[in-house]
């Protein structure tokens, strides 16, 4: 279940884009979300903070979905993170499948 939400969250973050801001800005809001919420994992802080930041990815990928950027455009923003998307969702996903992970993925991601 956990993994799933790792997935489900790189799938939106493949498949969208944010409003305020620039594209590159979205991005960096969104690995920093999955970062931020990766180390509250691992820490093994509070159900309800593990929530707060996962809300905080949901939020910035959804920004990201809003930026109403072209295919193109999409791609070439997801390439050129690619790297720290890759390194993002790996810490990610090893912090879900962690025994300090306190939260179930939403029905989004099940």
């Amino acid at each position: 279940m956990r993994r799933v939400l790792a997935l489900g969250v790189i799938g939106v973050v493949l498949a969208s884009a944010s409003g305020c801001g620039s594209p590159d800005g979205v991005m960096r809001d969104v690995v920093g979300g999955m970062n931020r919420l990766s180390e509250a994992i691992e820490k093994g802080e509070s159900k309800e903070r593990q929530e707060e930041l996962a809300q905080k990815v949901r939020d910035a990928s959804a920004k990201f979905d809003r930026l109403r950027l072209t295919e193109e455009q999409k791609k070439a923003l997801v390439d050129k993170h690619a790297g720290e998307l890759e390194t993002a969702s790996k810490r990610l996903k090893a912090a879900l499948d962690s025994p300090n992970s306190k939260f179930d993925a939403p029905p989004l991601y099940r």
